[in-house]
C-alpha cells in the first residue's frame, strides 16, 4: 500500500493516459497518420504533409515546422513513437501497439 491507502502501480499502469495525452494534440495525430502512410520522411517533407491535413496556409508552414522540431516530434520520440533526427531533419516512424489500437479506435 502506498501513503494514501491505494495499492502500488508500475509504469505499464500509466502507458494508457501517457498515450491519450500524447494523442490529445491534432497536430501530432496528423503526424503520426502521415508517418503511417509513408514511414521515413524529411521534417520539411512531413510538415508540408501535416500542413496540406491540416489546411495550413503556406506561411504557416514555416511556423508548424518549428512546432514540429521543438515540440512535437521531440515528445514522439520520447514516447518511443518514432526517431528524430534534427541534423538531418529526418523522421522515421516507430509505431506502438497502444498507438496503433488508439488510432485504429478513432477511425486515424
Amino acid at each position: 500500500m502506498t501513503e494514501h491507502g491505494s495499492p502500488p502501480t508500475d509504469a505499464s499502469d500509466d502507458k494508457p493516459d501517457h498515450v491519450l495525452r500524447l494523442l490529445a494534440s491534432e497536430t501530432r495525430r496528423a503526424v503520426l497518420q502521415e508517418l503511417r502512410s509513408e514511414p521515413s520522411r524529411s521534417l520539411d517533407a512531413l510538415a508540408d504533409a501535416v500542413a496540406d491535413s491540416e489546411g495550413v496556409s503556406v506561411e504557416s508552414t514555416e511556423r508548424l515546422c518549428r512546432r514540429l522540431h521543438h515540440c512535437h516530434l521531440p515528445r514522439l520520440e520520447t514516447a518511443g513513437v518514432c526517431r528524430y533526427d534534427p541534423d538531418e531533419s529526418r523522421v522515421d516512424y516507430v509505431g506502438d501497439e497502444t498507438v496503433e489500437a488508439v488510432l485504429s479506435l478513432l477511425g486515424e
